[in-house]
């Protein structure tokens, strides 16, 4: 039985911070260390945030997943629109 494939990834807003859900392009650029045309504040990727990349990679994510939640996230902070941070399950 297959899963269900999201197309539109959710996010979660708090009013100071954005979560949302990785995709493959921020996590090749932060394995690659290139931050060129990225909106990334200026200490990321951490270690921790190169680790969830990794993660995500490793999973061999090529899509959306099916429950986009428990995953890889980017944190964003919603006055500069930069990624401040990455969590994962």
């Amino acid at each position: 039985m297959s899963r269900p494939v999201m197309r539109t990834l959710p996010t979660l807003d708090t009013g100071r911070l954005t979560l949302r859900p990785f995709t493959r392009d921020p996590a090749e650029h932060i394995r690659a260390g290139d931050r060129t045309g990225r909106r990334w504040s200026p200490g990321y990727p951490r270690d921790d945030g190169r680790d969830v990349a990794r993660m995500y990679l490793h999973a061999g994510a090529d899509g959306p997943p099916h429950d986009p939640w428990f995953g890889p996230l980017q944190i964003v902070r919603c006055d500069t629109r930069e990624v401040i941070g990455a969590l994962g399950f």
